[in-house]
């Protein structure tokens, strides 16, 4: 049976089987925030592998168990997109991004965590030009 890795905080807790991931959550060994490597490079997390949406598979885990795939990770998205726009009106929201970022990276979600870098910088640079130049004239 094919085995997966986990990760906590980035680093690999070791390799489970799928029934031994469920086990482990049913006994509170593995938390919604832990991640599982699918394929090379492509991570989702316990919650996601086992509550999946109704639509599609993963292609790696469809072969073994098809009920089991990871949705998005909507949450985070909405939660680091609302920073990253929040950024523009303080710069503590700014800082609220960039530790938000730090923890998507450590969670295993890298793409997801330089987007919402990036996006809080550009948002909060445009903010300090807008309230330093723009209102300062008004």
């Amino acid at each position: 049976m094919r085995k997966f890795k986990v990760f906590w905080k980035g680093e690999c807790v070791g390799e489970f089987t799928l029934d031994e991931i469920r086990e482990g959550a049913g006994r509170g060994v593995f938390g919604a925030l832990h991640s599982v490597e699918l394929e090379a490079g492509k991570t989702a997390s316990v919650a996601d592998i086992l509550n999946p949406p109704a639509h599609g598979c993963v292609r790696g885990v469809a072969e073994e168990n098809p009920p089991l795939s990871p949705k998005k990770d909507f949450d985070f998205i909405l939660f680091g997109y609302t920073l990253a726009g929040l950024a523009f009106i303080s710069p503590a929201s700014l800082f609220g991004a960039f530790f938000y970022s730090i923890f998507l990276l450590r969670s295993g979600r890298g793409q997801l965590a330089w987007q919402i870098f990036i996006l809080s910088l550009i948002i909060g640079v445009l903010g300090f030009c807008f309230h330093r130049f723009a209102l300062a004239a008004i």
